[in-house]
Order: structure tokens, then C-alpha cells, then sequence
């Protein structure tokens, strides 16, 4: 679970996008604006809005934990 990423996520409005992913939501300001986290083919991937909000980064993860730590590390820093 991302518990604590949710939270960060909340406090900087972005709104939950009630889906089947680990984690996504969107900025409420605009829906395009999304960070997500799947599980894809074993791996974590981490998405988010880069490049004032014109285009998102993905990266992937072999540890559940290394993805959360790079979440909050994204969260804390660009978001």
C-alpha cells in the first residue's frame, strides 16, 4: 500500500482517480496532471506530470519499497 504517498498527494491537491492502479491521482486543477503506480510484468512503474506539466516520466522498479522511497522523493521535490 502507498498510504503515506496518498496523504502527501492529498495535501498538495491532487484527488484520487478511483481506478484499478496501485496508486493513481490527478491534480484538481487539471485531470491530465496524474501520478500513478502500477504493477506491470513484476516491475513498479512510477509516473508523473514533468516539464510544467507538458509531458509525464515513467520509470520502473524491481522493489515495491524502492518505488514508494523514489515516490516520496518526487512528491517532496517536483510536485
Amino acid at each position: 500500500m502507498f498510504i503515506e504517498q496518498e496523504k502527501q498527494l492529498i495535501e498538495k491537491n491532487y484527488i484520487d482517480n478511483c481506478n484499478d492502479n496501485l496508486l493513481s491521482f490527478f491534480h484538481k486543477d487539471d485531470k491530465t496532471v496524474q501520478v500513478n503506480v502500477i504493477k506491470q510484468n513484476s516491475k513498479y512503474k512510477v509516473s508523473f506530470p514533468m516539464s510544467n506539466n507538458t509531458i509525464h516520466y515513467a520509470t520502473y522498479f524491481n522493489e515495491k519499497q524502492k518505488a514508494k522511497e523514489y515516490l516520496d522523493f518526487i512528491i517532496k521535490s517536483h510536485l
